[in-house]
């Protein structure tokens, strides 16, 4: 039988070409109001759960 173990954790980083990079796809999907550019259907948990206005 295989022996399963704890995970590990592993470190990286990114250039500065990647970060830049990253950075711009996570601000996309922002709220319009935050200077995301995404207006599609989106599932936000965090809305649901705490009762906020969904548009």
């Amino acid at each position: 039988m295989p022996e399963v173990k704890d995970p590990q954790e592993w470190f990286f980083e990114l250039d500065k070409k990647q970060l830049e990079f990253y950075d711009e796809v996570i601000k996309a999907f922002y709220e319009p109001e935050e200077g995301g550019r995404f207006h599609g259907a989106i599932y936000i948990p965090i809305k649901y759960e705490k009762g906020l206005r969904i548009r």
